[in-house]
């Protein structure tokens, strides 16, 4: 193979490898269904731990099987977070993406707080937790209709 084969084999190489680091920069309208529908997992999530957490308040639900459930559901956040977090914002939806990341942190933090306490069996924090759950899911509720709208 001729050296001017061989460096143009390289740049094409380069190129691809280069073109495949680049975050994707949706339109407006994408970015802010994107957001709609991480916003929608990330209530999911939270219902979800709201949920084990008042079964397990109520003696209805075993601590290990409270925080299996606990654990795939901070995973699930977080996959759906760095997901969302990847996208280049469209200059026009700055605001949405600082909205976006403050509330999808707060739910992170919130999460781990619960799986937290149940892992000490601080069942005292438990009725404090129900109702800040109870608040994250109304919160990402409003904002996610208000974003997909």
């Amino acid at each position: 193979m001729s050296r001017r084969v061989a460096l143009a084999c390289a740049a094409v190489c380069c190129l691809v490898t280069v073109s495949g680091c680049v975050p994707a920069s949706p339109s407006p309208a994408t970015y802010e269904d994107k957001a709609a529908l991480t916003l929608g997992s990330a209530l999911s999530e939270v219902a979800t731990t709201r949920m084990a957490l008042g079964e397990l308040d109520r003696g209805h639900m075993f601590r290990t099987t409270t925080l299996v459930l606990f654990r795939y559901s901070e995973d699930n956040l977080g996959t759906a977070s760095k997901a969302f977090e990847e996208l280049n914002p469209p200059p026009t939806d700055d605001r949405l993406h600082a909205r976006t990341s403050t509330v999808l942190s707060d739910a992170q933090d919130l999460l781990a707080q619960a799986r937290i306490a149940v892992e000490r069996d601080r069942v005292s924090e438990y009725p404090r937790l129900l109702k800040d759950l109870t608040r994250m899911r109304v919160r990402l509720d409003t904002f996610e209709k208000q974003v997909g709208s």
